[in-house]
């Protein structure tokens, strides 16, 4: 971009111009002036005392008017400027080069970012890393498949029944990647070029979205292969190891041509999109992608050759065999000529056996290291983006006031020290108007802050100054109430209104929509968020697609920044403290597909038998071993089942360490393992203990039913239920679904009852309860027994629940703020719903959780420490699936299968206390507990 093509703003508009002279003022003002004072003033020539008066204070008026009409690159240039070291007005990440890229969201955007890596080679040249990319949507066959066990509700990685529907992850991608020519040279690179990538695409993934396979080509089946030449120049050159490398580089071009890139690009004149570069712009990508299959003709090649100014005609050319044309296979074997032992040298000297260079009939001989040695160079990245800040104009110091008093002539006597009462009340009548017009040439000089995309909560909003010269007589007249008159300026400069306004305004600038406090933080709260998402802009707005787990999403940004609230969020996640940085998140944005588990290798779906298991303490755990090798087959984070006697079955119990032949299991991780770890033991020393992978990963959710204390303004039949601090509430729940409810076998109950079908009549998701009515008339709850309920048939139920899909997860309190109004609180949930929706991608699905303070903390420490292990699949991964309502592991099943009569020596640590009893009683699957007052039986 050339100054030359720079848009500067104007000067000074000639029909303003025209508005504001000093003679058009002074006729507004008399006519004003006639009509207000009638036949009272009839006098309006210039020796009138009142308006030689109103002279003085309207050429201030024109002079101001004056300096508002100056060229804006004047205005906004400020005293200290420097402009050798040509620093720009604005800070440098709001350069249209930034705010009008943004991060990969296409498959084109993906290649041209990827094209823009560069390593470093032996001799410290820089080079670019690929010479071609291709991101593919995977299909069907080549995306994450599970299946849904519609009879036990569960998730399978393999099919089960013939009636399970197939489910798979949308969203997937496999990026291919060729490597250039010098990292052919250069296979000890591969590593860090591996590294560099995968760097790269974790941190430019978009929301949502799964980047699976990197299929890289061109790297172990690479074939010796040959192409042969007799090429004749025209005329004699200086040095003839140049020819030798324009043939070289010609030739490779044919199979991946070069790209054209520039320094700098301008966004008036020329059509850019996707990443920013920072090896230089890519004008023209050819569309022809040869990282798949595809034919190469020798006539392309010589057409290619003969097109070197210095080349007169090819005159023989073939690949060896007299063959003329070659089949490039997709794997990307063959993809350069001459190409030997992966050395750049080896492979110039192979060129030059192969390729024969004459003039005038006379051969012509090159020096292998030379050409190498130009290669090199000719590799060598050869742009790097540079930018043109907006040009530094001219300090015009706008602040300077002079007063209009100073302008009076003598005989109005305001120039001497000590006047006059009656001279003293016209210096007092001319204060309001002279502070006026200096607060006015103050708030000018004060434009660049105004205007500064980073400027803080601190800095005023309105610019004011005294008027008056220190040592003046104005000064000295005024003297008395001075400091008084300042420190009403200075209040009216903390407007925090007029801050978020202008705030918004500023905005506006980048087509956001205006943000409103709707109560849930303070105005200076609220004005603090939007300021630090202003001066964020350039990043948040660069990332609006992407998400890296190592860094504060833009989407979490532009929600906060819509709601006023975490001004925290807007800082840099520190490296240090990031774990009780993560902890203490205002709201949380979980993605769906990474909360999937990988899928288990097929060696172990079927049972085998276990070696020995060993019980080991701090904390509790099994460390069992098995007969087979396990590394690489079986890795922490996955699911096996454990088979007991008879039909007896611990389900998805998760692997916490895995090593050769043994893996560890955590007895406390697991609800059915806690009450059963002993009969394992037992039956592993017996040698009957059998084991596998788990085939069912995630069950559907269940909840107790919690009757709320609050039955009031019920209809007949109606019951109102709610949510408890140990479990969620699903944001799936609508008015209309049906609920099934079942009865949980435990306590005095010897009967069990039919399932219960309930519609749902309300729903309260702020407070986590829901009004139902049982649709069997003659059915109800009977007092003495528990129950669960999950859903039935839901009109936003899917069995997909991680494509495309994300969870936002709130504090209640937050939503509440000191309201309890239910129809505020729903005008609030409604709105902060249309703000997640407005700033989502439109093909992404949103949940909204609200959950309790101890909720919320509980979710915030989870969350953190799931996040802080690099979103690794463990334990915390399947609490978080529990906690959002997605899903929970099979093995959380309660009910006769799984339950047993309690024994003497845990009727013995029964607690007393209701609460903690029936937490007992949960925790080791008690099916039956005599009253703590009776003797056992």
């Amino acid at each position: 971009m050339m100054n030359d093509k720079i848009y500067l703003p104007p000067g000074i508009f000639q029909d303003e111009k025209q508005n504001i002279h000093f003679d058009t003022l002074m006729e507004q003002a008399r006519t004003i002036l006639k009509e207000q004072s009638g036949d009272l003033w009839t006098d309006t020539t210039a020796h009138d005392p009142g308006i030689t008066l109103l002279e003085a204070l309207a050429y201030n008026v024109s002079d101001l008017s004056y300096r508002h009409l100056l060229p804006l690159v004047d205005l906004l240039t400020p005293a200290s400027v420097n402009k050798e070291k040509k620093k720009p007005l604005f800070p440098a990440g709001f350069q249209p080069e930034r705010m009008l890229t943004t991060s990969p969201i296409t498959a084109e955007d993906y290649r041209k970012g990827i094209l823009d890596i560069t390593i470093k080679g032996d001799d410290g040249e820089i080079v670019y890393a690929f010479c071609d990319a291709k991101m593919e949507k995977n299909d069907k066959e080549n995306s994450y498949l599970y299946f849904y066990n519609k009879k036990n509700r569960e998730l399978t990685f393999f099919k089960e029944n013939d009636s399970d529907p197939a489910l798979y992850l949308n969203g997937s991608y496999t990026v291919k990647v060729k490597p250039s020519l010098y990292s052919k040279f250069h296979k000890s690179k591969y590593e860090q070029l591996k590294e560099l990538l995968e760097d790269y695409l974790k941190k430019n993934t978009n929301i949502c979205e799964v980047i699976g396979e990197v299929n890289w080509l061109c790297t172990d089946d690479t074939h010796d292969f040959n192409l042969y030449m007799d090429v004749s120049i025209s005329d004699i050159v200086s040095d003839i190891n140049e020819v030798f490398l324009a043939i070289f580089i010609t030739a490779q071009n044919t199979l991946s041509p070069e790209y054209e890139r520039v320094p700098t690009m301008d966004f008036q004149h020329q059509n850019y999109t996707g990443p920013l570069p920072q090896q230089g712009w890519l004008i023209d990508v050819p569309q022809e992608n040869k990282v798949n299959c595809f034919t190469i003709y020798t006539s392309q090649i010589q057409q290619a050759i003969e097109s070197l100014p210095f080349v007169n005609h090819v005159s023989y050319i073939n690949f060896g065999e007299d063959r003329n044309k070659v089949i490039f296979s997709a794997n990307g074997a063959n993809s350069a000529f001459w190409l030997d032992d992966n050395n750049i040298v080896s492979t110039i000297a192979k060129m030059l056996k192969c390729v024969t260079v004459t003039y005038k009939g006379q051969v012509l001989t090159g020096d292998a290291d030379e050409i190498s040695r130009l290669l090199r160079e000719k590799m060598q990245r050869e742009h790097q983006i540079s930018t043109e800040p907006y040009p530094i104009g001219h300090y015009r110091n706008p602040s300077r006031y002079y007063p209009a008093s100073d302008l009076l002539p003598s005989l109005y006597n305001l120039q001497e020290y000590a006047p006059e009462h009656l001279t003293l009340q016209l210096h007092q009548f001319l204060l309001p108007f002279e502070q006026l017009l200096a607060n006015g040439c103050a708030q000018l000089a004060y434009l660049p802050k105004l205007l500064d995309f980073s400027a803080t909560i601190e800095e005023p909003i309105w610019g004011h100054q005294w008027p008056f010269a220190e040592k003046s007589i104005n000064n000295q007249v005024h003297n008395k109430y001075k400091e008084k008159v300042e420190e009403a300026n200075w209040s009216n400069q903390q407007n925090i209104i007029q801050q978020i306004a202008l705030t918004n305004y500023l905005q506006s600038y980048f087509g956001l929509p205006k943000n409103e406090n709707i109560g849930l933080a303070t105005d200076e709260e609220f004005l603090q968020v939007q300021r630090a998402y202003l001066s964020s802009l350039p990043q948040t707005g660069y990332s609006r697609t992407a998400t890296n787990i190592h860094q504060i999403s833009s989407l979490q940004r532009r929600v906060a920044a819509r709601l006023g609230i975490g001004v925290m969020l807007f800082d840099d996640m520190p490296e240090a403290d990031r774990l009780a940085y993560l902890e203490h998140l205002p709201f949380y944005i979980v993605e769906h597909p990474l909360l999937m588990p990988k899928k288990p290798e097929t060696d172990f779906i079927d049972a085998k038998p276990v070696t020995s298991v060993q019980y080991l303490s701090e904390p509790r755990r099994l460390l069992i071993t098995v007969q087979d090798t396990l590394a690489g087959k079986l890795k922490a984070g996955q699911l096996v089942d454990l088979f007991l006697k008879g039909n007896e079955t611990l389900k998805a119990i998760l692997v916490a360490a895995v090593n050769n032949n043994t893996f560890t299991l955590y007895i406390d991780e697991h609800v059915q393992l806690r009450r059963r770890w002993s009969k394992v033991l037992e039956i592993a020393q017996a040698g009957n203990l059998k084991w596998c992978t788990s085939n069912s990963w995630l069950k559907d959710m269940e909840y107790r039913v919690i009757l709320s204390s609050n039955q009031e303004v019920l209809s007949d039949g109606q019951t109102r239920i709610e949510t408890s601090a140990d479990q969620p509430w699903p944001p799936i729940l609508l008015p209309d679904d049906t609920v099934t409810i079942k009865q949980i076998f435990t306590g005095q109950i010897t009967t069990r009852e039919s399932d219960l079908e309930a519609r749902v009549d309300s729903v309260d998701h702020i407070h986590g309860q829901a009004v139902i009515t049982i649709l069997s008339k003659d059915k109800k709850f009977d007092p003495k027994a528990r129950y669960q309920w999950h859903i039935s048939k839901g009109k936003t139920q899917a069995m997909d629940r991680f494509s495309f899909t994300l969870s936002f997860v709130f504090k209640r309190s937050l939503m509440m703020n000191g309201q309890t109004s239910s129809i505020l609180l729903a005008e609030r949930e409604a709105y902060i719903k249309r703000i997640i929706q407005e700033e989502i991608p439109a093909h992404l699905l949103a949940r909204v959780l609200w959950l309790s303070d101890q909720q919320f903390s509980v979710f915030s420490s989870t969350y953190a420490r799931w996040l802080n292990n690099t979103a690794q699949l463990g334990s915390d991964t399947y609490r978080l699936l529990k906690m959002l309502s997605i899903g929970m592991l099979p093995g959380e099943t309660t009910g006769i299968g799984v339950m047993h009569i309690i024994t003497d020596e845990e009727l013995h640590k029964l607690p007393s206390n209701t609460t903690e009893r029936q937490q007992y009683i949960d925790d080791l699957g008690l099916f039956f507990v005599p009253d703590i007052h009776e003797p056992t039986r």
